[in-house]
């Protein structure tokens, strides 16, 4: 092969490569794509987003399954609905787990997904008991990929709440502790109160060790 052609070739390639990632599919539209650029600094914002995304993503699913008459180009839709759903679902995991190992407080936000996520099962199990045999060769192994995500999003997120409330548990143990040690050094440390021998009823009072003062003293 003549030389030139080949590194033409090789170029033009490189020169595609770009263009075929843009190409590729995103789950997110421009709207939503922003949304979740402003809550970029706000983790619980983000996740209930992505939550939010996942519910909608849901809900078409479950209009175009549930219409008996759906055209062919619409079960092409439908599909691909069914891998966003996916997509969304792997997202909101991998956020939780990289915003778990920054220390952030994921309590309410996990617990929220849990029941998102008990939610999506039984949906989409409901969904795989009624598919028809054309229906299972078109989107079946979509909506398999689909239940995967969904049961692994189910058991990280509960294993990450596990953790999360054990660790706050040890970390109020902490303080407390901190708090017990510091109050007990502040009292090792006072000083004893001077006017204690002074004070009270006169038969409590500790009798003076001064020696009484001349009568013809001045002072």
């Amino acid at each position: 092969m003549n030389m030139r052609f080949t590194l033409a070739l090789a170029v033009g390639a490189l020169l595609a490569l770009p263009c075929t990632a843009q190409r590729q599919h995103d789950p997110l539209n421009n709207k939503e794509i922003d949304e979740l650029r402003e809550a970029s600094q706000d983790p619980p914002q983000r996740i209930k987003l992505l939550l939010k995304f996942a519910r909608a993503r849901m809900a078409v699913i479950e209009q175009m399954n549930a219409n008996p008459k759906l055209a062919e180009a619409d079960r092409d839709k439908l599909a691909q609905a069914v891998d966003d759903f996916t997509d969304l679902v792997d997202e909101l995991d991998d956020n939780l787990s990289n915003y778990n190992k920054l220390s952030k407080d994921l309590r309410k936000p996990l617990q929220e997904v849990i029941a998102a996520d008990t939610e999506f099962q039984m949906k989409l199990k409901a969904m795989k008991d009624s598919l028809g045999n054309q229906a299972k060769t078109e989107y079946g192994l979509a909506l398999e990929a689909a239940i995967d995500s969904v049961n692994s999003s189910a058991d990280s997120s509960r294993t990450l709440l596990a953790d999360q409330i054990a660790k706050k548990g040890e970390e109020k143990a902490a303080e407390k502790q901190r708090e017990k040690k510091n109050k007990t050094a502040g009292l090792s440390t006072n000083p004893p109160d001077v006017n204690a021998s002074t004070s009270g009823p006169p038969s409590q009072r500790q009798p003076s060790t001064q020696p009484p003062m001349s009568e013809k003293s001045p002072y």
